[in-house]
């Protein structure tokens, strides 16, 4: 809090606060769209490590970028937070592999185009079976 903070490094409370505010005005642009931001985005703002954590470990995106196309990461000042956030994207990529390639070995890719595209069952088995020189017959070597 402010004013433990200020207790413990001996200045008044109101120093706290202009400092903080200074600190956390820094890291932003004067035309600066927060659109799109999560609350992942607002925690790393906020450079508070236990919100952060708790977003992450609730399965929230580290990689979700905002309007101005911006990631929490983005927004993080060197520390903890930061670091957090590096191992949470590497952990989140691998995670989204993982579910990717289970979605496509549960759901394979010529049940999903016959789904959306309709009258075109012979072109997508000859996709759905993976040899580009029946796909494109001019590629023959």
């Amino acid at each position: 809090s402010v004013y433990k903070t200020a207790k413990e490094q001996g200045i008044h409370s109101l120093e706290v606060l202009i400092t903080r505010e200074d600190d956390f005005n820094n890291r932003l642009n004067n035309r600066a769209s927060f659109k799109g931001c999560t609350a992942l985005h607002y925690a790393v703002l906020a450079d508070d490590y236990r919100t952060v954590k708790e977003l992450l470990d609730g399965g929230a995106n580290p990689l979700q970028r905002n309007e101005m196309g911006h990631t929490p990461l983005d927004y993080a000042r060197e520390g903890e937070v930061m670091k957090l956030l590096r191992t949470s994207e590497a952990k989140y990529q691998e995670k989204q592999r993982k579910r990717e390639a289970e979605e496509r070995r549960r759901f394979p890719l010529e049940q999903r185009l016959k789904e959306h595209i309709i009258g075109q069952e012979s072109a997508i088995a000859t996709v759905g079976a993976g040899d580009p020189h029946q796909a494109h017959p001019g590629l023959m070597p």
